[in-house]
């Protein structure tokens, strides 16, 4: 391990301090996270990987949040291979037209996963260069992450829902249904 292990609120004052006060705000969750506004979001991440004593070079994950009623959040793992020190941003945006700019060009991994948090719940990620369904087919209606998504009955004619597990067991249970019978 090389440097000096820095905290995320020594983090968030150096942010600070390169992109502006109240730029970066401790966000306290179930792990503590900087929220970020969106349009600070790829010169935070720049500065992040860059700066020697941060050295944020590892994108661990990216994952998309649904906030019902009125946003969405997109938040960032970052990890630095040299010191060993870790942070989460977090990125609040709307939810009726949920938009995040594309860290892809600071984080190249970041494409894959903003591609399936654009798939999934439908947030979009402005300068991804390939920003298109990564585990749906193609003519899938919706993104089935949001929680507001209704579910349709099937797909091209195959039936998207299963009974619940309750009612299986209670059909069993009854010899209303074989057990080798695929569910």
């Amino acid at each position: 391990m090389n440097g000096t292990r820095l905290d995320q609120a020594e983090i968030a004052r150096r942010l600070d301090g390169k992109l502006g006060p109240g730029t970066a705000a401790i966000y306290e969750d179930l792990e503590p996270q900087l929220s970020l506004p969106a349009e600070r979001l790829v010169e935070a991440c720049t500065f992040l990987r860059d700066d020697p004593e941060i050295g944020l070079d590892y994108m661990r994950c990216l994952s998309g949040i649904d906030i019902p009623p009125d946003s969405m959040a997109v938040v960032i793992h970052l990890v630095s291979t040299r010191h060993r020190h870790r942070l989460v941003l977090r990125v609040e945006t709307r939810r009726d037209r949920p938009s995040v700019p594309s860290v892809e060009c600071v984080l190249p991994g970041a494409g894959w996963f903003e591609r399936e948090a654009w798939d999934l719940l439908g947030i979009d990620f402005p300068g991804n260069g390939d920003l298109r369904r990564i585990m749906l087919p193609d003519e899938w209606i919706g993104h089935p992450l949001r929680k507001d998504y209704a579910e349709s009955g099937a797909f091209f004619g195959i039936p998207t829902r299963r009974p619940e597990s309750t009612e299986v067991v209670r059909d069993l249970a009854a010899g209303r249904r074989d057990p080798e019978e695929e569910v």
